[in-house]
């Protein structure tokens, strides 16, 4: 018996399978054996399977594969139409809008927030969020990508093929929430007995109310862009139990509490979240018996974002 050419094995197999020039038949005979999960022929003796035997006449995987690359040109498009091999697909939809800014455009911390500088015409960021009224675009800083700059949306033209900005999330300024750190519950403590001032009887009398208000003073503030750290000196002839603090003059007024750190109390003031501008920082200090006293101090805070 005359020795067949691989070209003559591949040729008999096919036609065997499906009806000559029937490629979708023979898409389907492949496509059977895949879902049927068919092993192929045992590697195991000494002709592998596929090339010789019974390996390419009975089908085996290999046989299958050689199949496939001979025939390739052929069936592709039959394959990928009846779905025997998939593709991944990107949906562009997804990504979030590339655009470049027009011309050069001032900068702001969020929406209607304080003005920290400008992108150059012609550099190229990345959409994140929009305003609710859609007239601002937040964008990734170029310089730094953890943090994000709005600016008008007109200002920018999407690249082709990019979502539109409407499509982005809305985000606007964080709110600012004013928290006071509750007053620290002082123990009553055991006040020594005064003498009787007339001399007689066993019996003090009640010792006196306590009404001298703390002092507080030597206010100073020490800018270290974007934080700005308020200092001030609080003393009592009972004790300090706590110093509050309030600003203003910035995009985001409110107030806080100051850290105590022996005489001293700070608060650390964040000018990328509350703005920036001449700020005024007023201190008031407690002591126990509800006395105060209030000092003020302000600063020009300059911090470019």
């Amino acid at each position: 018996m005359a020795e067949q050419s691989i070209d003559d094995l591949l040729r008999d197999s096919f036609a065997r399978q499906a009806q000559p020039g029937d490629s979708a038949g023979v898409a389907d005979v492949i496509r059977s054996r895949v879902a049927a999960s068919d092993p192929g022929i045992s590697a195991a003796s000494s002709t592998a399977p596929g090339w010789g035997g019974a390996g390419l006449g009975t089908g085996g995987a290999l046989g299958i594969l050689i199949g496939l690359i001979v025939a390739g040109g052929a069936l592709g498009g039959i394959l990928g139409a009846n779905g025997v091999f998939g593709a991944p697909v990107h949906d562009v939809s997804l990504l979030p809008p590339s655009s470049v800014v027009v011309a050069t455009a001032d900068v702001y911390a969020c929406p209607g927030g304080a003005f920290v500088g400008q992108l150059r015409g012609g550099d190229h960021v990345v959409a994140v969020a929009r305003s609710d009224d859609s007239g601002m675009v937040g964008v990734r800083d170029p310089g730094e990508v953890g943090r994000t700059l709005w600016l008008d949306a007109a200002a920018l033209l999407p690249d082709a093929g990019q979502p539109a900005l409407a499509a982005l999330p809305v985000a606007g300024c964080p709110i600012a929430v004013d928290y006071v750190v509750p007053a620290p519950v002082v123990p009553d403590q055991p006040q020594p007995q005064q003498p009787n001032a007339g001399g007689g009887g066993g019996g003090g009398s009640a010792p006196a109310a306590d009404t001298t208000a703390p002092s507080v003073g030597g206010g100073s503030v020490n800018v270290v862009c974007p934080a700005a750290v308020v200092s001030v000196n609080a003393s009592d002839n009972v004790g300090v139990t706590r110093v509050d603090i309030s600003y203003s003059g910035n995009a985001h007024p409110g107030s806080g509490s100051m850290s105590p750190s022996g005489g001293t109390w700070t608060f650390s003031y964040d000018s990328y979240a509350l703005g920036t501008g001449n700020v005024t920082f007023v201190m008031t200090a407690f002591d126990a018996a509800g006395n105060k006293s209030t000092t003020s101090t302000s600063k020009n805070i300059q911090c470019v974002f």
